[in-house]
């Protein structure tokens, strides 16, 4: 060999060394290639930065075991019900620049990105991927319908749910109330005993209090109360007809339900932890657990938290956790909404508008996020419940998911039970904002009753407002034709037997509501003609804490119950 070399010139061995080099490099780049492909990379946005955080470091995982060749990152904006992650997503979304992946609340909330894209809704249509005919090949006959109904716009799935939590839910520190004597609350009347004798017995002071309602989240805490009380009173038709927009506040009726939830909402505002404006509702969560609050209204996302970081286990409100002294926490339906059915739909967006590969990635993370057989499981173990038929129950965290995926199971058959909670998805995010931010400046006294009112009205004008844009779009009400979501169709949304609905918005009136109503003291004469709004006061206003506290916790003077109320007005 040595004698080979030396006939050789120097510059003929230098180009057989450079070429020995480049094969080596080059096997060495296809070996690494072919063992380690090059992964697409998907960038979820979020607002899961406790409970859903916890669940996404079960469910990335093992989606990345089954697809090695993709991987998923988060990008985290906390605050509940989405109160910054939404305004982000919005952002890059009307710069025509989505994330690979976001977190957003199933139904008009997705039509508000929608909406927002370069173009406006024809584009935005086109910019996002349409689930619907993956539900139809998939989906349908698997699961139950009612929370498929819940966000699909007249049929089409802007995005795709990955669970459902039940909300207005009454958590209850059982060993507070078993210590003071009070009974677990079933209806209303019970629940305001409870708090004025929590009161009374001296558990309202610096440290402690009868209700925890957080501050932080902008009025989103609040309105777990507020909407939920009103649910109690009004029922869902009218709890639905609040979601179009279509409540008629000229019927004295509807007034004074609305009045009573207000008079409700402002005792149990009273005697609110102190230091609510700025806490959180996972800071409230805290004080629950330690015994500090005893009524904490919330979706179950509140059970996955408290599970997660409290190592504390929520159990529904049935005698045998009832009586077991090892239970803190006990879950019931809010007082008189047994029989009703209160949702929450997650759900995740996936733009068209990337590179094939990473849509491609986004669409097989959310087909494996949502797959009964794979990450179905994985992810509601840990967060809400599966929305699937026929599932095991045994593999959830806590028995109140358990309980909660059976009650939702049994409801199906129901479908006029069942609402979408304003707070989180049954409302457009303009008119959330508009009822959050009332409802916070009611609690810190800025508004008073007839602005609230008044601040309901702008909402339910911008609501219908909203859903007529939609209805040009042919999406313009929750369900699927012949099967509306809460068995209510809005009124410009005409049943046919072929095609599905039609949009006539030739009758529509409701954006003028004129009344005068006597608001318990308060006489408030008004004429709303949107947008503006002419309002006068006359009279002073009610002291609700009076007309509660004037009653004692005794059979024969206790509140009249709310059910009685309503049944006399209605002549029932």
């Amino acid at each position: 060999m040595g004698k080979i070399l030396k006939g050789l010139s120097a510059t003929i061995i230098a180009i057989i060394v450079v070429i020995v080099i480049i094969i080596a490099a080059v096997g060495i780049y296809y070996g690494i290639s072919l063992t380690h492909p090059s992964k697409a990379t998907v960038v979820l946005y979020t607002w899961w930065s406790t409970e859903g955080k916890i669940a996404l470091n079960h469910e990335i995982p093992a989606f990345e075991s089954a697809y090695p060749q993709y991987v998923v990152t988060t990008e985290v904006l906390p605050g509940g019900g989405g109160v910054d992650a939404v305004p982000a997503v919005l952002s890059l979304i009307k710069a025509g620049k989505p994330p690979d992946a976001f977190q957003t609340h199933y139904g008009p909330e997705m039509f508000y990105f929608v909406s927002a894209y370069p173009g406006g809704v024809p584009a935005g249509l086109k910019a996002f991927v349409n689930w619907t005919s993956y539900y139809d090949t998939n989906l349908a006959g698997k699961v139950i319908p009612e929370v498929i109904e819940a966000g699909a716009l007249n049929g089409s799935l802007l995005s795709m749910p990955v669970e459902v939590h039940t909300s207005s839910l009454l958590y209850m520190n059982v060993k507070v109330l078993k210590h003071y004597g009070l009974p677990i609350p079933s209806n209303i009347s019970q629940l305001i005993n409870d708090t004025l004798q929590l009161v009374k017995d001296g558990f309202y002071n610096s440290t402690n209090a009868p209700w925890g309602m957080s501050g932080a989240e902008d009025g989103w805490g609040g309105l777990q109360v507020w909407e939920s009380t009103f649910l109690a009173l009004g029922g869902p038709k009218l709890y639905n007809e609040f979601i179009y927009g279509t409540l008629n506040l000229s019927n004295p009726n509807v007034m004074h339900i609305i009045n009573e939830t207000n008079k409700i909402f402002a005792l149990f505002n009273k005697y609110n932890y102190p230091g609510w404006e700025t806490m959180s509702w996972t800071q409230m969560a805290e004080e629950l657990v330690s015994g500090h609050i005893v009524f904490f209204t919330m979706g179950d996302w509140a059970t996955n938290y408290m599970y997660d970081y409290y190592n504390t286990t929520s159990y529904p409100a049935l005698p045998q956790y009832i009586n077991n002294p090892n239970v803190t926490v006990v879950v019931e339906p809010y007082p008189e909404t047994q029989n009703y059915v209160a949702i929450v739909v997650d759900s995740i967006g996936v733009p068209t508008s990337l590179p094939s590969s990473l849509e491609k990635a986004g669409i097989t993370f959310v087909k494996y996020w949502t797959s009964p057989t794979s990450g179905d499981e994985v992810w509601t173990k840990w967060k809400g419940e599966s929305y699937y038929l026929n599932m095991p129950t045994n593999y959830y965290n806590t028995p109140e998911q358990a309980y909660a995926y059976e009650r939702l199971v049994n409801a199906s058959n129901r479908p006029a039970d069942w609402v979408y909670a304003w707070s989180d998805g049954g409302l457009f995010n303009g008119p959330l904002d508009t009822m959050t931010s009332a409802i916070l400046n009611f609690q810190e006294g800025v508004y008073n009753y007839a602005q609230l009112v008044q601040a309901i009205n702008q909402t339910l004008t911008t609501e219908q407002e909203s859903w007529l844009s939609a209805a040009k779009y042919g999406l313009g009400y929750l369900g699927f034709s012949g099967h509306p979501f809460g068995n209510y169709l809005p009124p410009w949304a005409n049943s046919t037997s072929g095609d599905g609905p039609t949009y006539n918005n030739a009758n529509m009136s409701t954006n003028v509501r004129g009344f005068v109503v006597n608001i318990n003291n308060v006489q408030i004469n008004q004429i709303f003609i949107a947008p503006t709004v002419t309002t006068i006061i006359t009279a002073t206003e009610m002291n609700s804490e009076e007309e509660f506290e004037n009653n004692d916790r005794s059979e024969k003077k206790s509140f009249q119950g709310i059910q009685d109320i309503i049944r006399k007005i209605f002549n029932l």
